[in-house]
């Protein structure tokens, strides 16, 4: 009997020993799930936060866009530079040597 009595003795301390690796298995795993989610949740805030910073941007280039010159504004603007570089000097206000004649109002 006492035979069987210490032999059920150093199975529960054996058994005893498996549940606490156990737990500390288990608890080990636990922190690492842990830690996981809240690396988890800091990606997607970050996640959250990039796509907003992504939209902003989008709307300052849909705004900045706007206030370009369209290509019809850009050859408009060319045909007006071209016509005012063709400009030619009118016969009244070119003196002897053709070249413009500078009045006193002009020079004030």
């Amino acid at each position: 009997m006492v035979a069987d009595i210490d032999s059920l003795t150093q199975r529960l301390n054996e058994a005893v020993k498996a549940r606490e690796q156990a737990e500390a298995i288990i608890n080990r795993q636990g922190e690492r799930i842990t830690h996981m989610q809240n690396t988890a949740a800091d990606l997607e805030r970050q996640i959250a936060e990039q796509s907003e910073h992504v939209h902003e941007l989008e709307r300052e280039r849909e705004s900045l866009s706007e206030r370009l010159p369209t290509k019809d504004d850009v050859e408009a603007l060319a045909a007006m530079s071209s016509l005012l570089t063709k400009k030619t000097v009118s016969p009244s206000h070119a003196n002897s040597n053709g070249a413009p004649q500078m009045r006193l109002a002009d020079a004030a």
